[in-house]
């Protein structure tokens, strides 16, 4: 392949390992393959999974950064002054958000920690704080953040579609998942609270 066919392609290369990235995280979520993994595994998996699961995630996720660092492309904006400074508050602001709002939940059950304890706490439908303006807050923080940067590649732009992508059909998987466990009572609420863009509070039964 021609030198300069590679280079192009290169600012890519996150957008593409992110799909593929995407793909398998999906893959070891579903419940059935977590079963089917316990049954070669043994009953005591669910213990240690869910915390092994995050882990690699993590890591996984980190690696599939690193091109987009090395082989940005080119610049699409970079803004500098007031915007960029606005910019940069508004992202910081979402990141605050998005983990003042992760501690309203049970973070031990998330990481896995409830897990390897032995011990998980019962699902609860969470409404109220963020979770009373939007149902997936944690999602809409996470857009915030990927467009709020005051500087765009095109490695950049490319990473942050596929990432707003996998956000979105994100909330659809969960919700199904979230009406299977409370049923009418999340099906009441999602009447209620819009799905991803804000509006005022409910007071709710």
């Amino acid at each position: 392949m021609n030198d300069d066919i590679i280079d192009s392609l290169r600012p890519f290369l996150s957008a593409l390992l992110f799909v593929i990235w995407a793909l398998l995280h999906s893959v070891f979520a579903d419940p059935k393959v977590k079963e089917h993994i316990e049954k070669v595994l043994g009953p005591k998996t669910h213990r240690w999974y869910r915390l092994l699961y995050v882990l690699i995630s993590i890591i996984s996720l980190s690696a599939v950064m690193v091109p987009v660092y090395l082989w940005p492309g080119e610049v699409l904006w970079a803004l500098q002054g007031f915007p960029g400074f606005m910019l940069s508050f508004i992202r910081f602001a979402s990141l605050a958000g998005l983990v003042l709002t992760a501690v309203r939940t049970d973070m031990g059950d998330f990481l896995g920690l409830s897990h390897m304890a032995g011990k998980k706490s019962g699902d609860i439908l969470v409404v109220s704080g963020a979770y009373s303006w939007v149902r997936h807050p944690l999602y809409s923080f996470g857009f915030v953040m990927i467009w709020s940067a005051p500087r765009m590649t095109a490695g950049a732009m490319a990473l942050s579609i596929a990432a707003s992508l996998y956000l979105w059909l994100g909330t659809y998987h969960e919700e199904a998942g979230l009406r299977h466990i409370f049923g009418e009572q999340y099906i009441r609420y999602a009447e209620e609270v819009p799905r991803l863009i804000p509006s005022r509070p409910r007071r709710r039964r």
